[in-house]
């Protein structure tokens, strides 16, 4: 009797064991199914998963959002949440250095548009989606407020970095004025800088600055005060004036939630240089440059 009880709670026990194995298996199998059907995705920070994980398949997204030549507010914000933010840093990242490259020591050829007012404007084309335009303006201090209108609503904007210009301006108050926009095709930040100064017998006079700063799409874009860091220039050939301000450019930032993934400051200059003065015709001979880098 006793042999046959513990054959009869082995018997059982084997019964038991059985149907839990193939649990088991089936467990296995659905993990391993579930697994590879998420091999696409990546997960951040936040726990969330991402589509697209690659620079080429962001760039199929937006050529895909573009094909009708605009992309909307609503497939932007799409594209946004899919893209893992590691690659939408490392996009506008590398867009926004490729731009200031592209720029830099860019020649400024302002040309007088019959109403007194000198303007250079440029765009380049950074890739498939992406652009900078660079807008420049010098006049007298009396067109200035007629002017702002324009920059704010004009539908090129700007984006600047290193270049000049020279010309004979007369006496009185001025306006050199460089402004910068840098469109990712999902958003643009826009930054400008105003250097209002004075020309007289005695030289170059900084009088005062106005900087803004705004942003489109999924970028935003702010503005710190001017400075002024050299006031006077009074000596023909060897003294220049000059004024700066700081700027921080987000990407991201979106009342939709999406957090910001991306944020860089950077510091826009701009030089006014005592050329050489003509006391006859009342006119100085000035040139006028401009940077747009990274802050240190």
């Amino acid at each position: 009797m006793k042999i046959l009880y513990r054959y009869e709670r082995i018997t059982i026990m084997r019964r038991k064991v059985i149907p839990l194995f193939i649990i088991m298996i089936i467990l296995s199998l659905t993990t391993a199914i579930s697994s590879a059907s998420t091999t696409n995705f990546i997960t951040d920070s936040n726990n969330l998963t991402h589509e697209i994980t690659t620079a080429k398949e962001f760039h199929s997204a937006v050529e895909v959002a573009n094909r009708d030549g605009v992309v909307t507010r609503t497939e932007a914000i799409r594209i946004e949440e899919e893209t893992s933010p590691t690659v939408m840093s490392n996009y506008v990242n590398g867009i926004t250095q490729k731009a200031i490259e592209a720029v830099k020591g860019m020649e400024v050829v302002l040309k007088d548009n019959g109403s007194g007012s000198y303007t250079d404007t440029q765009t380049i084309q950074l890739d498939e989606i992406s652009t900078v335009t660079v807008e420049f303006s010098d006049c007298e201090d009396a067109n200035v407020l007629a002017s702002i209108k324009d920059f704010f609503f004009a539908p090129v904007y700007a984006i600047s970095q290193s270049g000049s210009s020279s010309l004979w301006k007369g006496y009185g108050d001025r306006c050199f004025t460089a402004s910068m926009r840098t469109t990712w095709v999902l958003g643009s930040a826009w930054c400008k800088l105003e250097n209002h100064y004075n020309l007289s017998s005695g030289g170059i006079v900084e009088r005062f600055g106005r900087s803004y700063a705004d942003g489109e799409g999924l970028a935003r874009a702010t503005n710190g005060a001017c400075r002024i860091t050299d006031k006077y220039a009074t000596t023909p050939g060897a003294s220049d004036v000059n004024m700066e301000a700081d700027y921080q450019i987000t990407y991201g930032a979106e009342p939709s939630g999406i957090p910001i993934i991306w944020s860089y400051s950077y510091l826009m200059k701009t030089t006014v240089k005592y050329v050489d003065i003509d006391t006859s015709e009342k006119e100085i001979h000035v040139t006028q440059s401009w940077t747009f880098n990274n802050a240190n």
